[in-house]
């Protein structure tokens, strides 16, 4: 086997198998990345460690066929040292049972593994497929993202769900993720090939690796989403004319019903122009040190005060001017840095926060104009819940 490839291209599809494959294992295969020629101009890399698998399809030349398993970390991190301009030329020579990597005057003699010892790469029945927009399917994963859980006890919070359906005569995937303290849910536009989409469940790790997946992808390519047995695949074309696969295995179980939580009855509206309230927040948010980070909303009138208290500290607070639609003054507290986190997440100039009681479910969307651009427009169908925390100082 002999094949030349650019640095640029060999180092962007072993940097995905490195984020893939198993680092300490009984069975060093695991660790490996399958190369194996296609044709005279294509070179299929595959990783995997039996719970995601991506394959990357990069342009090369191809003076000899065939294939072997090289460690994917060792072979990664010889690439990343090398000149970014340079050319790499991977020789295989069975005689000294060893992979030679060239470029300029750098050589490395690397042992390999049989092509046959990598685990075989089953075929998944596919039951349905569908495409989306690049740049709008990692814009909402980076949004839902903040609120999935990290309680290894609760495995179906663990990541985030995803469904078809048809929101006011719109064909919509809505991705949801929820800790139980907080819920975010987005929905972009999707196809009727995605009708009939069960509910499934993707792992926070999953989330992140498709996630460094898509930033590979340049906005206005598209993903092909595709359902299969117990599997979720994504298929897109990556910068520097790589194409890639993505596959992981779905969390099973039931995700908890959220939508009752997004269509509470919250009368008290509060409008504020986002940014300042994020700055005021994360200011106030300075002083709070203790379990709870609680920090406290008094609202009267169009009137807004943060305030946060330490025993350690001490205390600060700061007053906005908002837009206050109720009658009666509220005071109410959240985990400040919960709550922040979420704001951060509101890409409008204005928010719209809805509160019921001191106690109850509140809601939090951006305000959209008729007049923001169409991706935003795209993604304004973003909803927050955050359940307070008590109020425990005055």
């Amino acid at each position: 086997m002999k094949v030349l490839v650019k640095q640029n291209v060999l180092a962007q599809v072993l940097a995905h198998a490195n984020r893939i494959v198993e680092k300490r294992l009984a069975t060093p295969v695991l660790g490996c990345v399958l190369i194996e020629t296609i044709d005279d101009k294509n070179v299929r890399v595959t990783s995997t460690n039996l719970d995601m698998t991506v394959i990357d399809i990069m342009p090369c030349t191809v003076d000899l066929q065939g294939a072997y398993c090289i460690p994917a970390s060792l072979l990664y991190d010889i690439t990343k040292k090398l000149n970014a301009n340079s050319e790499i030329l991977l020789v295989k020579s069975e005689e000294m049972n060893t992979i030679s990597v060239t470029s300029n005057k750098a050589n490395f003699s690397l042992h390999y593994i049989e092509s046959g010892e990598f685990p075989p790469i089953a075929k998944q029945e596919h039951l349905l497929s569908f495409e989306l927009k690049a740049s709008l399917l990692k814009d909402a994963l980076n949004v839902a993202k903040v609120s999935m859980s990290q309680d290894s006890a609760r495995i179906q919070l663990n990541g985030i769900n995803m469904h078809y359906e048809n929101l006011k005569g719109v064909d919509s995937l809505r991705i949801v993720a929820t800790d139980l303290f907080r819920i975010a849910c987005v929905s972009i536009p999707v196809s009727d090939d995605a009708k009939g989409m069960a509910p499934v469940i993707i792992s926070r790790r999953a989330v992140g690796e498709l996630l460094h997946l898509l930033d590979d992808v340049d906005e206005t390519d598209v993903v092909i989403v595709t359902i299969q047995n117990g599997q979720i695949m994504f298929e897109t074309s990556l910068k520097n004319g790589v194409q890639s696969s993505y596959s992981t295995r779905l969390i099973s179980g039931a995700f908890p019903d959220y939508k009752m939580a997004l269509n509470v009855n919250n009368d008290k509206v509060l409008v504020a122009d986002t940014e300042e309230l994020v700055d005021a927040l994360d200011r106030v948010s300075t002083v709070i040190s203790d379990m709870s980070n609680s920090v406290k909303l008094s609202l009267s009138g169009n009137s807004l005060t943060l305030s946060g208290v330490s025993r350690e500290f001490g205390s600060a607070t700061e007053t906005l001017e908002i837009n206050f639609k109720s009658e009666e003054p509220l005071d109410i507290c959240f985990n400040s840095r919960y709550l922040l986190e979420l704001l951060k997440q509101i890409n409008s100039k204005e928010v719209l926060i809805s509160f019921n009681t001191s106690s109850s479910p509140t809601v939090i969307k951006p305000v959209v104009e008729e007049k923001d651009d169409k991706e935003k427009s795209e993604l304004a169908d973003t909803t927050f819940v955050i359940m307070p925390v008590e109020l425990i100082h005055s």
